[in-house]
């Protein structure tokens, strides 16, 4: 989880909590969301690599159907011609709309399982809104309610290059079976005149199915599924306040002091301290809190249940 500011988090996780929730029971009631500048566009990634320990049923991108998916991915790799490439992006509650019922049913389980989900929100200028990026994993529950008509994949404008064709789908050129599959979604929200929300930007990418270890940290694995782990020997004290000037870096092993500024070593030397975490997780954590002091403080408390005791010092 990444998040410019407190107040930034507390927007995003609820609108994504809301988002995601009207995403798999109503998916028209959405649209409300998206005035006549809106544009949303999906594509789906075939070439990712599946993680065949988490889903032994559906473990490989050759046993994955993409039927449900492939007559409007607009793949920039793959779709080369501009009339294409237009033609796959929806403007407007309209199009949008039926676009979203052309998609498989789904179920996120955000609530059950949060940390197979990992978000990243941060202010977004130009709009005077946020972009919100979430990564993480569905089950498709359902055929779509208005499945995509066939139509032409190749590009003729370039004879075919850089656009979809038989040889490249093979079988997936029918309906898809329902899998569960991995997924990638990217907002750009700004405030509306009357308190709530508009999605101006909503680009999907659907994935081969692989799990979350990859934003976990290794020694996290084995809380993939949700189950706590018991937290470490001591917690951390004093917390909050800056950093005491007189925190020596001496400790430090040289390779790793001569990678970090003053400023720096002392932060990494009062968390190892005080968190008795070990010198790789307190690069960690200090890296994700922007090496801010108070931050890092936050993130270690709102983590600390879930990190494995093989991550303090012994």
């Amino acid at each position: 989880m990444f998040f410019e500011n407190g107040e930034i988090q507390k927007t995003a996780t609820g609108f994504i909590s809301t988002f995601l929730n009207l995403w798999d029971s109503n998916r028209l009631d959405l649209l409300q969301l998206y005035t006549a500048d809106s544009q949303f566009s999906y594509h789906f990634d075939s070439s990712h690599i599946a993680d065949q320990s988490a889903n032994p049923v559906n473990n490989s991108s050759a046993s994955t159907t993409w039927g449900n998916y492939i007559n409007s991915s607009r793949n920039l790799t793959r779709i080369s011609g501009e009339k294409s490439r237009m033609q796959r992006l929806c403007k407007g509650p309209e199009e949008i709309g039926r676009m979203f019922q052309s998609l498989p049913k789904t179920k996120h389980m955000l609530m059950e399982h949060p940390n197979r989900f990992a978000m990243e929100a941060w202010s977004f200028a130009p709009l005077n809104g946020m972009q919100v990026v979430i990564h993480g994993e569905f089950e498709e529950t359902g055929q779509p309610e208005a499945p995509q008509q066939n139509q032409s994949f190749s590009n003729s404008s370039r004879g075919g290059r850089g656009g979809y064709n038989r040889g490249n789908t093979g079988r997936n050129n029918t309906n898809g079976t329902l899998e569960k599959r991995s997924f990638d979604r990217i907002l750009i929200v700004i405030p509306s005149p009357n308190g709530s929300f508009i999605v101006a930007s909503d680009m999907l990418i659907v994935k081969t199915y692989a799990g979350s270890n990859a934003w976990a940290p290794k020694a996290l694995i084995n809380n993939i599924n949700g189950n706590n782990l018991p937290s470490g020997p001591s917690q951390i004290s004093g917390i909050g306040s800056s950093p005491s000037p007189s925190a020596q870096p001496g400790s430090l092993p040289p390779d790793v002091a001569s990678k970090l500024n003053v400023q720096q070593q002392q932060l990494v030397t009062r968390i190892m301290s005080e968190t008795r975490l070990t010198l790789e997780f307190t690069l960690m954590l200090c890296e994700q809190s922007n090496w801010n002091y108070e931050m890092a403080g936050q993130n270690f408390q709102n983590s600390k249940a879930q990190i494995p005791p093989t991550a303090f010092q012994f």
